[in-house]
């Protein structure tokens, strides 16, 4: 797969600002030191509170919008090339996560992931069309495990939280950013953030992302048949805050996420080695293929919403996080793509070319998972109690 480049347009508001340093020292005081010294703290939720990462008794890294954009992180599937001993896979629209070598790649009704994933503190049972929730993204959370006392089920190797830039009061606010690639490469996000009342606000964000395949058929079938690693891509997410006043605070989220397109394409090397005699580094160009069979295609449909409730009684607060998730994925591959090589014409004929195995892999999964959680707001004498009920139910067919 070769690096695309890609020229991207912004329509942003930049706002610069610069000071000038006497070339005098000056004495500084130790409200100046505490200043600086959290000017730039990293607050994390691990803990499922608002904390500074120097004082988290545990291992976690934050990574904020800034750094994403800097490394050009776009999507969860190549976060990992920020974090070491984190590994994140796509199988089929399936996202895998290892933390230390530690994952499940059973993702079947039968197993369950080791790395808990979570958007905005809401778990995904399974974490599947998690590329079209990436926007408007504040940052992301990733904690070592193990973490079942306090983020649950599946949390042996740690965790994964997506946390969303939340709506701003007294804030009118917008951002596009447009982007254009080869493969007729198309990606979209907009961000729009509105003031309701002195009390409430609105922020509802977006994203599209469409492209070709990066595959070219040479075969018979290359005028019937759509050929696999298309994708059509869209999501967005709508979120209301209301803070009517100092002790009560109220988030409500709902999101809506496709991953739609032709499948995740497999190239058969081997038939190339088996049958020419060829070693893998002897193909011209293992992208011009030859592909039989009929049209793969890949849908995944996943939304849900959530209520966030946090009341403060004064030296002790009550927060409810109510959730709903339903996930909808369909898949169906036919032969994988061989690449073409000297007498491939002869390996494919009219007879046997639509004569190879057709997969079809068909999932539904819903949740409902609400969670009480009672917690001290005196750092010095820290303690919580939580309460979580959350039935999860999946349906499975492949063929």
């Amino acid at each position: 797969m070769t690096k695309r480049n890609a020229a991207q347009f912004y329509v942003l508001s930049l706002l610069a600002s610069s000071a000038l340093v006497p070339a005098t020292a000056t004495a500084q005081t130790a409200s100046d030191l505490d200043a600086e010294d959290t000017r730039d703290e990293i607050i994390v939720t691990v803990e499922r509170r608002e904390q500074g990462l120097q004082d988290l008794a545990a291992t976690a890294s934050n990574f904020d919008s800034d750094m994403l954009a800097l490394t050009g992180v776009n999507s969860i599937e190549n976060l990992d090339r920020l974090l070491p001993g984190l590994q994140i896979g796509n199988q089929e629209g399936n996202i895998e996560i290892f933390i230390r070598g530690i994952g499940s790649d059973n993702n079947t009704e039968l197993g369950d992931p080791a790395a808990a994933t979570h958007i905005d503190g809401v778990y995904i049972p399974r974490p599947s069309g998690l590329s079209s929730v990436w926007h408007d993204i504040e940052r992301v959370e990733v904690n070592v495990g193990p973490q079942g006392t306090l983020r649950g089920r599946n949390a042996t190797a740690g965790t994964l939280n997506i946390i969303s830039k939340k709506p701003e009061l007294g804030v009118l606010s917008a951002e596009t950013e447009v982007e254009f690639g080869n493969y007729d490469t198309t990606a979209y996000r907009a961000v729009l953030n509105i003031p309701l009342s002195e009390t409430a606000a609105f922020r509802v964000s977006g994203m599209a992302f469409n492209r070709d395949s990066f595959y070219t058929n040479v075969g018979p079938t290359a005028n019937s048949v759509t050929i696999p690693g298309e994708d059509d891509d869209f999501g967005i997410r709508a979120q209301l805050l209301v803070e009517p006043n100092d002790r009560l605070r109220a988030l409500f989220s709902f999101d809506y996420n496709e991953e739609k397109g032709t499948g995740y394409p497999v190239t058969n090397v081997a038939a190339a080695i088996g049958f020419a005699g060829l070693r893998a580094d002897e193909l011209a160009d293992p992208r011009r293929v030859v592909y039989g069979n009929g049209s793969s295609s890949e849908d995944t449909t996943h939304w849900g919403g959530s209520a966030n409730i946090t009341y403060d009684f004064g030296g002790v607060s009550v927060e409810y996080l109510g959730s709903y998730r339903q996930l909808d994925f369909s898949t169906l591959q036919f032969n994988p793509l061989t690449p073409e090589f000297p007498g491939v014409d002869t390996f494919f004929t009219d007879a046997n070319i639509n004569q190879y195995n057709i997969f079809q892999w068909e999932r539904d999964s819903n949740s409902i998972i609400q969670e009480l959680r009672l917690f001290s707001a005196d750092d010095a004498r820290r303690w919580r109690v939580l309460s979580s009920r959350g039935p999860v139910h999946i349906s499975w067919r492949h063929g």
